[in-house]
């Protein structure tokens, strides 16, 4: 009875041992590897105040319509082209 009892339990660590390795396949990893990032540098333009502001906000500024003001373009999403290295 000893030994159906002490094989049975052996017999059970073994397989979940087993098991427990085999769930733990292509998951070794804690941190999983940083997806690359395909981003186009941004641009820079110089427009007129006027076309971007209202009164109220060229007001609040202290800046006519006819001022140049420097934005930065911002990509609006789709496909962006990778510029620069790489």
């Amino acid at each position: 009875m000893k030994r159906t009892i002490a094989s049975a339990t052996a017999i059970a660590l073994l397989l979940g041992a087993t098991a427990a390795s085999a769930a733990n396949i292509g998951t070794a990893n804690e941190r999983p590897d940083l997806l690359p990032v395909n981003a186009a540098p941004l641009a820079q333009q110089d427009i007129t105040a006027g076309s971007i502001f209202s009164t109220k906000e060229l007001a609040r500024r202290g800046l006519s319509a006819g001022d140049t003001v420097s934005v930065t373009e911002l990509p609006s999403g789709g496909i962006s082209t990778r510029l620069g290295r790489g």
